[in-house]
């Protein structure tokens, strides 16, 4: 990273190197592992025995014994685990992809932020550089006698304010470089590429196009509705607890040579075959079970519906905003700016021949500063609500979904 890189150049970088965001990547690897480990069978089962006190058989004594078992659980239990931890790792690739795209919102945001700060303190700037020639020819028109001392006091009191004005921009500079660097794991006040203001761009998609987007794209929606499905086949599979899991096995015993050597098999060591199921003979158990199920289908339901009406209204409150902010570009672009450049141009003028006052001049000049730097904070607002917008509406531009590893 260097001073020309550009925004998508650090989005990539953070999606490479933010630890939330590989946090929330390994998270999802893990849980996909989990698919396989829920669908195995459990391991099987190797016993042995040794006969302290050997049992005499016709055939001869027996001395031990070795066996091996394997337990297959009920019908349909390893499906329904198999399945459950297939919605969970679908759950963690959207809570992942949730992350990801939180992620390039904050960077998004974070750089437009840094970006006013710098263009402000650059109108603040030259607001300074203008009050400074103002007070040099106040200077000199007060040696003359031409000028009121309040005059050149006023002028140097409102350089001062806008000399403390700049350096707060400045100061604040600090934490804005500290937080988007965050993002990109570097330490808080590492160098960054000087940001420019973005070009506004109006909103056209219409309201019911966004809300539907919302619903369907939602990462967080997304990650509910896979929670619901698994509270669901947990509840079917806890239904499955009455069922009896099978265990099937094979037991060899090691016999001794007969006391007689013409016995008939003597010294044969049996292989015997076993099954054996397990009692769910605790029913209050097995209900509880169903009961704990049921709970959990229910609250996997409500959260949903809870984060479904939260978003919606977030998605109200961006998109009110989105269009304030262009509402107030175009007011302050294209009329108050322009018509109060306008009237400073003559005002200046008219000062320079000595047929206006100094006040008028720098009430204009104030005005204009104030407009100015609203225009700026407008434009800004206007593309971090815009980015919110893809941010809540899973609408991430193509070359920001090829760099998500």
């Amino acid at each position: 990273m260097d001073s020309t890189s550009t925004l998508e150049e650090l989005i990539q970088a953070a999606s490479l190197n933010n630890p939330g965001l590989k946090a929330a990547y390994h998270q999802w690897q893990g849980a996909l592992a989990q698919v396989a480990l829920a669908g195995a069978l459990p391991d099987p089962r190797l016993s042995y025995g040794y006969f302290i006190r050997q049992v005499e058989t016709r055939v001869g004594p027996q001395r031990q014994r070795l066996g091996i078992s394997q337990m297959f659980p009920g019908f349909g239990k390893r499906r329904l685990k198999s399945t459950a931890a297939g919605q969970e790792a679908l759950a963690a690739q959207a809570a992942f992809e949730a992350k990801r795209q939180t992620l390039i919102f904050e960077v998004k945001s974070a750089w437009w932020e840094y970006a006013y700060l710098i263009r402000a303190a650059g109108i603040v700037g030259e607001n300074i550089a203008l009050l400074g020639n103002v007070a040099a020819v106040l200077q000199s028109t007060y040696r003359t006698g031409n000028t009121a001392y309040t005059e050149l006091i006023k002028v140097q009191i409102e350089q001062e304010k806008l000399t403390d004005r700049l350096r707060d921009l400045q100061e604040m500079q600090r934490p804005a470089r500290a937080r988007l660097n965050a993002a990109l794991n570097r330490p808080p006040q590492g160098g960054l590429p000087r940001p420019a203001l973005p070009a506004p761009e109006e909103q056209t998609t219409p309201d019911s196009v966004l809300h539907r987007q919302l619903q369907e794209r939602n990462p967080d929606l997304l990650a509910a509705n896979f929670r619901i499905e698994k509270a669901q086949t947990s509840l079917s599979l806890a239904r499955k607890s009455s069922l009896p899991d099978l265990t099937l096995g094979m037991d060899f015993i090691d016999t001794g040579e007969a006391l007689n050597p013409a016995t008939a098999e003597s010294g044969k060591d049996p292989v015997m075959a076993t099954v054996s199921i397990n009692i769910p003979l605790w029913f209050g158990k097995n209900r509880a079970a169903v009961d704990l199920a049921r709970a959990q289908v229910q609250a996997a339901g409500a959260q949903h519906r809870f984060r479904e009406n939260s978003l919606a209204t977030r998605l109200e409150k961006v998109l009110f905003e989105t269009r304030e902010a262009n509402r107030r570009i175009v007011l302050y672009r294209d009329n108050l700016i322009p018509r109060t450049q306008q009237a400073l141009s003559v005002v200046r003028s008219a000062f320079q021949a000595g047929e206006a006052g100094f006040v008028e001049m720098v009430d204009l000049q104030r005005s204009l500063l104030e407009f100015q730097l609203t225009l700026a904070r407008e434009t800004v607002t206007l593309s971090q609500k815009q980015a919110e917008l893809d941010l809540l509406t899973g609408n991430t531009p193509a070359w920001e979904s090829e760099n998500h590893e």
